[in-house]
């Protein structure tokens, strides 16, 4: 399949511009952009500490976009071996999109 090519009759170039544009599409997903919990974890202590417990996180990040990237609220272009990222997701978005228990 070359770059033009439409994959499901949307091309890469006909979509969204403030978003990636991966190479395919599914028909059914879940959009995970919007605000998340983020933290650096330059330390690597995170999961020594049960960070992935639930608990909030100290700062916010906008999904899709890298914490490197103004556009994701955090803007900040040095090196950080480790980051976590944090969202709840409700049963039903995940049923909605075939995701949920007896989907695939």
């Amino acid at each position: 399949m070359n770059s033009q090519s439409p994959v499901h009759g949307i091309r890469a170039s006909r979509q969204e511009v403030a978003r990636p544009r991966p190479q395919m599409l599914r028909e059914s997903f879940l959009d995970l952009s919007g605000e998340w919990g983020f933290a650096h974890d330059d330390g690597d202590r995170g999961l020594a500490e049960g960070w992935c417990d639930g608990r909030a996180l100290p700062r916010s990040i906008t999904v899709p976009f890298p914490p490197e990237s103004a556009a994701s609220g955090i803007g900040e272009t040095g090196f950080h071996p480790v980051v976590w990222y944090r969202r709840e997701l409700a049963a039903a978005d995940l049923d909605a999109v075939g995701h949920g228990p007896d989907g695939a």
